[in-house]
């Protein structure tokens, strides 16, 4: 299953309004509850939360993939979120970001979505589309 295929058009966030990481982490996994992706929000953000602790998940180039496993969710499911003010996430380069890939993952899950975004990721052109993206098309058509 590629990561197009699993993101729908309900777990893209346009320009999204936040403060911090927490702001968006929450924004992101309260979309996929909405969608039916994921039963309960609680323990998911937990452990996302727990994994941010563990290491950084600002991969550089104003993108950050913060990631969890949860047994609330049966299938992996990922969010996207362009953000309307990039914000710092102690990123591995410094920069701020402005577009977040939020994976989930069952537990015992490999995550493998996050090497197929980091592969998309390395495309300069898509990079750009991702960050100037002003709608749900638009996202959609960069992750093509």
């Amino acid at each position: 299953m590629t990561t197009e295929q699993i993101i729908s058009e309900d777990n893209i966030l346009v320009n999204l309004r936040a403060k911090n990481k927490l702001e968006i982490i929450t924004a992101l996994v309260d979309s996929l509850v909405a969608s039916g992706k994921l039963i309960d929000n609680v323990s998911t953000l937990e452990a996302i939360c727990a994994r941010e602790n563990e290491g950084i998940t600002g991969i550089g180039n104003g993108i950050a993939i913060p990631h969890g496993q949860s047994e609330e969710v049966n299938s992996p499911c990922v969010a996207v979120a362009t953000l309307s003010n990039p914000i710092d996430w102690g990123s591995i380069d410094e920069n701020p970001v402005a577009v977040v890939f939020l994976f989930v993952d069952p537990l015992g899950g490999k995550l493998t979505q996050v090497s197929e975004i980091m592969h998309l990721l390395g495309n300069d052109e898509s990079l750009r589309l991702l960050k100037a993206a002003n709608s749900v098309e638009d996202v959609l058509n960069a992750l093509k």
